[in-house]
């Protein structure tokens, strides 16, 4: 448990998992407000002061990284998609296309207050509430087509190349402390993400812009080691 003006800094790391819009799985809104997010991972690291003056409070300043990747039905879809345009390779010159998929990246620094109170020596409960700024990011889309036979035309690899946003930010959850070793549950406000970037192709770039914006709200499940 924390003494008056102890510093400790914690390393998590868990689950990520997207919710209401950032979730919601509709292949043709992807760039209408629905993110298609899949579960995926976070790991950060806090620091901690204990305030003197405050029993059992101190303040915090953390860093994040939350990274999400499409959810498999929207996988799908776009595969399903991506077949019915460019046909059988039998009627395309043997042409597949190979498909690696975006991630949303967020990196979320934030700064507050948690509250710890003691069960026993060994036990606490532990409430946390900050607010900063998101980096939020999204890594490119990438379509390359490969052909089998004889027919090997130029490459025309095709990119949607996202752009990077910064985000008002908030973050609350609690959780419990056992000696040295927190699990928590927060929950993630991340910002309103416009997607905005070009679509590259060989020779060719084209702007792209969302007709609306991401909400990006996640909650996390961590377990962490805080050392003094």
């Amino acid at each position: 448990m924390s003494g008056y003006g102890q510093k400790k800094l914690e390393v998590h790391t868990g689950v990520s998992s997207p919710t209401g819009s950032f979730a919601e799985n509709s292949y043709d809104n992807f760039l209408a407000g629905s993110g298609n997010a899949g579960t995926g991972f976070n790991a950060g690291v806090k620091y901690y002061y204990h305030l003197r003056n405050i029993k059992h409070l101190s303040f915090t300043l953390g860093v994040d990284l939350f990274q999400n990747g499409m959810s498999q039905k929207f996988k799908d879809q776009f595969q399903q998609s991506l077949d019915y345009s460019i046909g059988t390779p039998y009627e395309n010159n043997g042409m597949t296309v190979k498909v690696k998929y975006n991630n949303y990246i967020n990196i979320p620094i934030l700064a507050g207050y948690n509250y710890e109170y003691p069960i026993n020596s060994k036990l606490a409960l532990f409430a946390d509430a900050c607010l900063g700024f998101n980096i939020a990011s999204v890594s490119d889309l990438t379509m390359t087509p490969s052909y089998s036979g004889s027919y090997q035309p130029s490459s025309q690899k095709v990119s949607m190349v996202f752009s990077t946003s910064n985000q008002f930010a908030t973050q609350i959850g609690g959780g419990v402390l056992i000696n040295n070793f927190s699990i928590g549950l927060h929950y993630n406000q991340l910002g309103s993400y416009d997607y905005n970037g070009k679509i590259k192709s060989t020779g060719s770039d084209t702007d792209f812009k969302s007709t609306k914006g991401l909400n990006i709200n996640t909650l996390t499940f961590a377990i962490g080691l805080r050392f003094n």
